[in-house]
This record gives structure tokens, C-alpha cells and sequence, in this order.
């Protein structure tokens, strides 16, 4: 259930402040990229965290920032427990609900990379939903969709798997400046469902959306666009 939320005087203080909170969580990413000990850092990161601990909203700003940091010490567990806490915190708050959503689809994220489909599914699904209560086209949510969408179809071929990939590509189509690399899965998912389910001509439109978000990657991404290049290639010499 959602809580009057703080005054217009105060959610402007608590915005100053993360932006603070996310300048030191650059920082000590770049010192962790520079060589700096994890245990180091976790420890600076924890140490914030019980500064802020029992200050409702700023804690949860500190939680959702440093949670990254934490993933960065290898310390996913707490990450995890982070994350989750501070969702359930903003999903209290009209104004926070961004960032409850926001922070669903990170988990989703982790646990798909993880394996762990059902859970990712479970937490694409609050993303989305998350997402629909501010009325806002949130630059995550072509990726919640992706998410829900090649996380159900582990074990699942069904038709709510097209729909949910559907939805996935018509997002990513409507972003000024997609991320080539997720853009592109959600089209080669896509492109992989409608070929298992005998919709080849459909299959090959999104094996060729996929190649066109695969020219945008990245130099160290560029051996990406081998898969939708090789299917498109398999499917249009009938080697499928």
C-alpha cells in the first residue's frame, strides 16, 4: 500500500542527497576497477549503510546506489537483500515507484544471468507492473518484457511467450537510444521463438531487426552479431 509521500521541500533534499549518494558509488566503482581491495570497499560501503540506517527513503537512496558496489565486492547476497528492501520501500511512494521498478528489473537481471528463470520472471513481472503505475515509458522496460518473455520460454513454447517478446519489441523500437547488446537479444529471442514454432517468415523480419541493433555494439560486443547473422543465413538457405 502506498504512503503519503514526503513534501515537494523534502523529495527535493532526498534527490540532492543521491545524487551525492551515486557520485561516491562511481567513485568507489573506479577505485574497484583501479585495483582497489573488494573487502575494502564493502567495508566503506557498509559503513554508509549504517549511517543511514532508520532514515526511511535516504536509506533506501543508499541501499539501491551501493547494492551495485556491493555486486561489484562479489557480495550478491547482500546485494540482493538490498535491492529488495529498498524496493518494497519506494513501492510505498508515488514518487519512488520509478525506482521500485528500476530495481525489480535489476534483480530480474541478476537472476536471469543467474539461471535462475522463475525468479527472473517473477521480478520482470513487478518491474513491468511497477512500471504501469507511474504511466511512464521507462527505458527498462523493453528489457522487463525480454526478461519475461526468454525466462518463461525455458520450458515454454506457448503463446504468452510470443506476446510478451512482442511487447519487448515494439518498446525497444520506440527508444531513442537503445542498448544495442539487449535490444539485440530481444530480437534474436524473438527471431529463436518464431523459428521453434514454425513462423519462419516472421522469424527472418526479426533476425533482421537483430543484425540492425548488432551494427550498433560495441567494438568489444562485436562477436554478438554472429548469432543473428548465422540464423538468419541457416534460415534463408533452409538449414533450419
Amino acid at each position: 500500500m502506498s504512503q503519503p509521500d514526503p513534501s515537494p521541500a523534502e523529495i527535493a533534499e532526498l534527490f540532492a542527497l543521491d545524487k551525492d549518494i551515486a557520485v561516491l558509488c562511481g567513485r568507489l566503482l573506479s577505485e574497484l576497477n583501479g585495483g582497489r581491495n573488494r573487502a575494502e570497499v564493502a567495508s566503506v560501503v557498509l559503513a554508509n549503510s549504517r549511517k543511514s540506517e532508520g532514515q526511511g527513503l535516504l536509506h533506501a537512496l543508499v541501499q539501491q546506489h551501493m547494492s551495485i558496489v556491493l555486486r561489484a565486492c562479489a557480495r550478491h547476497q547482500q546485494a540482493d537483500a538490498w535491492q529488495e528492501e529498498a524496493l518494497e520501500l519506494f513501492a510505498r511512494h508515488k514518487a519512488f515507484v520509478d525506482r521500485a521498478s528500476l530495481l525489480a528489473h535489476a534483480l530480474a537481471d541478476r537472476w536471469f544471468d543467474a539461471k535462475r528463470f522463475s525468479k527472473a520472471e517473477s521480478w520482470a513481472l513487478r518491474s513491468i507492473a511497477e512500471a504501469e503505475r507511474t504511466g511512464l515509458d521507462l527505458p527498462w522496460l523493453a528489457d522487463a518484457w525480454r526478461i519475461a518473455a526468454q525466462a518463461l520460454s525455458d520450458d515454454n513454447l506457448g503463446p504468452e511467450v510470443e506476446v510478451r517478446l512482442r511487447k519487448s519489441q515494439a518498446l525497444w523500437k520506440l527508444q531513442r537510444k537503445p542498448d544495442p547488446i539487449r535490444g539485440m537479444f530481444a530480437h534474436m529471442g524473438l527471431g529463436m521463438y518464431l523459428l521453434e514454432v514454425g513462423k519462419l517468415k516472421e522469424a527472418d523480419a526479426a533476425f533482421v531487426e537483430a543484425i540492425v541493433f548488432a551494427k550498433l555494439l560495441p567494438a568489444n560486443a562485436q562477436y554478438l552479431a554472429v548469432g543473428p547473422t548465422t540464423q538468419l543465413m541457416k534460415l534463408r538457405n533452409g538449414n533450419v
